[in-house]
């Protein structure tokens, strides 16, 4: 797929995504609970939060929706044996900005939860990264936006079904 859309502007891979699947930028926007001029810019400029968290969800072995447990960032943190500050620098954010991670959640993980079911890719959201070279090191029909548990429940449910659907 090339890097411009259809007009022949250029679009980031959420633009590329969302063309594939044939959906429009206001059906995405109403999914994930932001307008369309936000949509709109995440296709023009990739939102520097969103590589952030799936590096995280990569480095420490864990699906996005695993991120919304209560103490599973310091959990999995020990259990690898980073240090705050290693794994701040690892995902490319400041330590103050970690720690708060780790006392509450990542800011914007609902919203990139809700823009992975709208693009159909929860298990694999690194599909949605420009970057890609961090990953390459590495093992690695919603009527409203959803929060909470009931966003959990939906992604875990996407999640399960396109790991069926990749197995067959």
């Amino acid at each position: 797929m090339s890097d411009t859309s259809r007009s022949g502007k250029k679009l980031t891979a959420i633009g590329k995504r969302r063309e594939q699947l044939g959906i429009k930028q206001s059906e995405v926007a109403h999914k994930v609970g932001v307008t369309e001029a936000t949509i709109n810019n995440w296709e023009k400029k990739q939102p520097d939060w969103l590589e952030h968290i799936v590096r995280l969800a990569v480095t420490l072995d864990c699906a996005l929706h695993d991120l919304m447990e209560p103490g599973i960032i310091t959990k999995r943190r020990s259990q690898k044996g980073l240090t705050r500050r290693d794994l701040a620098r690892t995902i490319g954010v400041r330590e103050n900005t970690l720690s708060k991670w780790e006392s509450e959640r990542p800011t914007h993980l609902e919203k990139l939860l809700r823009l992975c079911l709208a693009l159909q890719c929860t298990s694999c959201p690194t599909i949605l990264v420009e970057n890609k070279d961090f990953f390459d090191k590495e093992n690695g029909g919603i009527q409203a936006p959803l929060k909470g548990a009931d966003l959990l429940s939906e992604v875990k449910r996407a999640f399960r079904k396109e790991i069926q659907q990749n197995v067959k």
